[in-house]
């Protein structure tokens, strides 16, 4: 694998999703929906894909939990893709501090789609 990329994955036997998604650190600002008193904070998305994506967290979020996210990709002079998740998934595999935690993309504009598809893409 070229260590300038991101390992992409397109596993279908195990993976349900419909969009492949590249594996990376990509940082993120995100809030849990429910008023402006919602603080935004930081993450680092473990992958992300235009359907979805996963991080590690300290605190869980609760299923069906809908998310605001400002992602900040390379390539992207500036603008952040701006979306908004449903958290599908949470898991805590190690019983340890941090949560996995899966969230599908539901409200993104058809250009930050557009671009996350190429941005996968050239990552593949």
């Amino acid at each position: 694998m070229d260590a300038d990329k991101p390992e992409t994955s397109y596993t279908k036997s195990r993976d349900k999703r419909q969009w492949p998604r590249v594996k990376g650190s990509f940082v993120t600002r995100m809030r849990e929906k429910g008023g402006e008193s919602r603080k935004w904070e930081l993450v680092t998305l473990r992958d992300l894909g235009a359907g979805g994506i996963s991080f590690l967290l300290d605190r869980p979020f609760s299923q069906g939990a809908v998310i605001d996210m400002d992602i900040a990709l390379p390539g992207r002079h500036g603008n952040n893709v701006h979306c908004r998740g449903e958290v599908m998934r949470v898991e805590n595999p190690g019983r340890g501090p941090l949560n996995r935690i899966a969230a599908a993309l539901t409200d993104i504009s058809s250009e930050d789609k557009e671009f996350l598809e190429a941005f996968v893409r050239q990552r593949a």
